[in-house]
């Protein structure tokens, strides 16, 4: 290398040096937003397109009003005896187990009784003087006395019932028109606008024609 072209390369070098350092601060930044996402959008899949394959989805279908809290704690997942796991670390999902009225049971998994109440668990989510505040999630967290149609799908514990699509489970029918129960309350769902009566009867004709196995 000539003398004259040294300090230009080396010049270069350090523009290089800095460009480089750029990028890997900014991936750094996108990276640390995404680990602190992840429990807004991980645990929620994709909703499905038609009410036949969300009523399909779901174990027991029913509407209901959301009572006390009972339970709630920390969980990284089940053990092989449907047990709940916690690590103790920042990796467990907070939770609380809420009381559910049922006034009506669309489908049933065999252990829904008018009388008894079923435990839904949200993830999460915790409890301050016994009301339900929100973690992270895009999920809004029901209150005692909010009235759903829920669409529940058993926990590996076979005591409890998640909400397997988030607010897409979770239907507010009090209104002119079914909305999901996300943020933006939803209501161009599954294909349309659907009164809460014409919603119902879309359910229970998809369990009666045998779509739902």
């Amino acid at each position: 290398m000539k003398p004259s072209t040294y300090p230009r390369f080396k010049h270069i070098a350090i523009l290089c040096l800095v460009a480089l350092s750029g990028v890997l601060s900014a991936l750094l930044v996108i990276q640390f937003q995404a680990s602190d996402q992840d429990h807004d959008v991980s645990i929620w899949p994709r909703p499905p397109q038609t009410i036949e394959e969300l009523t399909q989805s779901a174990d027991v279908i029913a509407i209901g009003t959301i009572g006390p809290i009972v339970n709630e704690g920390s969980l990284l997942g089940y053990d092989q005896n449907g047990q709940v796991t916690s690590s103790g670390t920042a990796d467990d999902w907070p939770f609380v187990d809420i009381h559910v009225r049922v006034e009506q049971a669309l489908k049933d998994d065999g252990t829904i009784r008018l009388e008894k109440p079923l435990t839904l668990r949200m993830p999460d989510s915790r409890s301050q003087n016994n009301q339900v505040t929100e973690s992270d999630s895009a999920l809004p967290m029901a209150q005692e006395g909010d009235r759903y149609l829920l669409f529940l799908t058993q926990n590996p514990d076979h005591q409890t019932y998640g909400l397997l699509y988030a607010g897409y489970s979770r239907l507010l029918i009090d209104g002119r028109v079914v909305t999901a129960s996300d943020r933006a309350r939803t209501s161009q769902i599954f294909g349309g606008t659907l009164t809460p009566a014409d919603f119902v009867a879309r359910v229970k004709a998809a369990i009666k024609a045998g779509d739902v196995k």
